[in-house]
């Protein structure tokens, strides 16, 4: 509260007598005085105490409601990159399929360190199958001495005959689809085992056979379609 200094005036106030004692207005007290030390604003940056290094502020959020700051979004890589990348892989790829099939090839030509196999041939005589129709040839002259009888045997006609006669050693021989005609000389010992028969298929026709003993017809048959058949 301030004090009152008395006036100069020794005249007594003609003003209206002092009061009661009343409250100062409380708006007063409310100002701001002169004297009240400075306080920084909310958004301001915080000082930093005398001897530290200045350093910049942390992001802080923005106004009130305002979102904080993103990051800055990293740049793209271009798509040039990503087709070298797999071009590389693929030729790489390529380059290691031709060198393995390359060594297979050379593999499979090199020579074989054994040397080549010949195949030997068989020791043994070849097979012949059992159920194969074959006969030796008919002897013509007697194995145990020279002959002195000539024999001619003669079957005449068309077509083919199946026969069957005595050869020089006398042994029964038979012979398939034979063409006719067909003749046969023998030298025999003796004349007394002499034969052929002709067989034939019915569409062939006629044949006739015929047995000569030195020159002399001994017998001569005509047969029908089924063949003919001639003794000495």
């Amino acid at each position: 509260m301030s004090e009152v200094s008395p006036s100069g005036d020794p005249t007594p106030s003609t003003g209206t007598a002092p009061g009661p004692w009343a409250p100062p207005d409380p708006g007063v007290w409310s100002s701001t005085p002169a004297h009240a030390p400075h306080t920084p604003a909310a958004s301001a940056p915080p000082i930093p105490p005398p001897g530290w290094a200045a350093q910049p502020p942390a992001p802080g959020p923005g106004a009130y409601g305002q979102p904080w700051p993103h990051a800055p979004v990293p740049r793209r890589r271009s798509g040039r990159a990503g087709v070298l990348i797999a071009a590389a892989t693929v030729l790489v790829l390529v380059v290691c399929g031709a060198i393995g099939a390359a060594t297979l090839i050379r593999y499979a030509q090199a020579p074989d360190p054994g040397g080549p196999v010949i195949d030997q041939p068989y020791a043994q005589p070849p097979y012949v199958d059992d159920d194969e129709p074959w006969a030796e040839p008919p002897a013509t002259t007697p194995s145990g001495a020279p002959g002195t009888v000539r024999v001619v045997y003669e079957v005449t006609g068309r077509g083919l005959v199946d026969l069957e006669y005595y050869d020089a050693n006398g042994d029964f021989v038979q012979e398939a689809e034979v063409p006719l005609p067909w003749r046969l000389n023998l030298r025999v010992r003796t004349a007394d085992r002499v034969m052929v028969l002709a067989h034939r298929y019915p569409e062939e026709g006629p044949v006739t056979c015929r047995i000569t003993v030195d020159g002399r017809t001994v017998e001569e048959v005509r047969g029908g379609q089924w063949g003919a058949s001639c003794f000495g």
